[in-house]
């Protein structure tokens, strides 16, 4: 809970429609970026990912 940067990835990911499901199962689907810094890039390559929801 004291990680500021990964509390703030997922407000991003979350903002941007993306939704949290367990990953099992899904070995087609682009991980989510671990990091803050590539959360942008992601969202912009991943405009039809199955776990993003309409924003």
């Amino acid at each position: 809970m004291t990680d500021t940067e990964q509390w703030r990835k997922v407000e991003r990911l979350w903002s941007a429609g993306f939704r949290f499901h367990p990953n099992t199962g899904w070995r087609d689907v682009a991980p989510y970026p671990d990091r803050l810094r590539d959360v942008e890039a992601f969202i912009r390559q991943n405009l039809k990912h199955p776990f993003r929801v309409s924003a």
